[in-house]
């Protein structure tokens, strides 16, 4: 997968004009910066996600925690499934393969286990109804998800080659937003009481805040 992401990459390149010239290198530069701005935003959002977590039934609450502490222990210590994450994000690149940059961001940011999942959990709910089923579910979809961050972020520290690592970081903040994004809409259908956009709601909120509160402590004249 290394040798094809790396093409693509080269491929996605070539589609927007980019080069590895002092532009690249100002672009580089430039997501750097943008990704350091969007701090406040991840931490909001991952804050907000949180806390309507944790205020889910034990089942729901019990279940997504699990599979997040186990995938990263594989992680960790096993080894990352990438065969198993390549198999899935070549789907999605075939399906949005139409238009190279779409594809290029989509492969990234919309983790193919997590959506089957999802699909599957109205299947199965539908046989065996949602008691049976919700807490198995929950668990796939939170285990996929953390599955397909990781190893993400590890293919996109491969293909970074500049210094600052700013497309590195950059996008990695889009993947990780996404994906909370993504994980929010999930829970809501999938769950009571999850709400889709108090995670959003929150993170925006305290983005703003600690933005204006940068702005006056540094440039608001007292």
């Amino acid at each position: 997968m290394g040798k094809k992401a790396l093409a693509e990459k080269a491929e996605f390149d070539k589609a927007v004009g980019l080069t590895n010239s002092i532009s690249g290198s100002f672009l580089a530069a430039l997501k750097f910066i943008l990704a350091i701005i969007l701090l406040p935003l991840v931490f909001g959002v991952s804050k907000g996600f949180l806390l309507k977590i944790v205020r889910q039934p034990g089942y729901i609450r019990n279940n997504f925690i699990a599979a997040a502490g186990i995938y990263l222990l594989i992680h960790l210590f096993v080894y990352p499934p990438r065969i198993i994450y390549d198999l899935g994000q070549r789907v999605i690149g075939k399906i949005f393969n139409f238009f190279v940059p779409l594809r290029r961001i989509m492969y990234y940011c919309l983790p193919f286990y997590s959506v089957l999942f999802f699909a599957l959990f109205f299947i199965f709910k539908a046989m065996f109804g949602y008691s049976d089923i919700a807490g198995y579910f929950i668990f796939l979809v939170s285990f996929s998800s953390v599955m397909h961050l990781l190893i993400t972020a590890v293919y996109l520290k491969e293909e970074s080659s500049h210094a600052l690592k700013g497309d590195y970081f950059f996008f990695l903040v889009i993947v990780y937003l996404a994906g909370i994004v993504l994980l929010s809409g999930f829970l809501s259908v999938m769950t009571d009481d999850f709400s889709f956009t108090y995670p959003i709601d929150y993170g925006y909120k305290f983005f703003t805040d600690t933005l204006s509160s940068v702005w006056r402590q540094f440039f608001v004249v007292r």
